[in-house]
């Protein structure tokens, strides 16, 4: 069914839409995260220990999964299970009643950071490909996703401050249903 509907797409626009469902749900949340952490109480340092989490996993996890796709030559599945475990990671910062501390935040952190980090390698991976076999321009693509972290971000800031930051993860969260479905609807090189 996945593919029958990928088929009826343009390249172009299944690249676009991924791209674009993908920072559009990011802007939902990373503009902000260094206010919410804030508000937990950490302190500056605790902070920038939260802030070099993703790029920690990106050196360690990204080779890992983005060799194991090349490997089995399963690039779309992986790039799904990595948005969706994103998505699912995110969430949890939304259960009700949560009130972690450094350590728990650390962790958390550390978990949506893992399923994030060969979420661009992969997806670079496939559309760069779609867009030399359909002579498209990557860069037009790629920015859509300039475009809705942009406009998310401007346009959440607001609705957080009212809303408060549990609503934030939840919607960041499910914010990647369709960046999964966008993930499903790419081509394998």
């Amino acid at each position: 069914m996945i593919q029958s509907l990928a088929h009826k797409i343009h390249p172009g626009l299944r690249g676009a839409f991924f791209y674009a469902a993908f920072w559009g749900a990011v802007g939902a949340y990373e503009p902000f995260i260094a206010v919410y952490f804030l508000q937990r109480g950490l302190d500056s340092t605790q902070i920038g220990w939260m802030a070099a989490v993703l790029p920690f996993c990106t050196l360690l996890i990204s080779p890992l999964v983005s060799r194991l796709a090349d490997r089995t030559g399963r690039r779309v599945p992986l790039l799904a299970l990595a948005c969706a475990g994103f998505g699912a990671a995110l969430t949890l910062l939304a259960l009700p009643g949560l009130e972690p501390g450094f350590p728990l935040l650390l962790a958390l952190v550390g978990l949506f950071a893992a399923f994030r980090s060969p979420v661009i390698p992969l997806s670079d991976s496939l559309i760069a490909p779609m867009a030399v076999r359909y002579q498209l321009d990557f860069g037009s693509m790629r920015l859509w996703g300039s475009l809705f972290f942009t406009a998310t971000a401007i346009g959440l800031g607001a609705v957080w401050q009212r809303a408060g930051f549990e609503t934030m993860f939840l919607a960041a969260g499910l914010g990647f249903i369709p960046v999964v479905l966008a993930a499903l609807l790419l081509e394998e090189p």
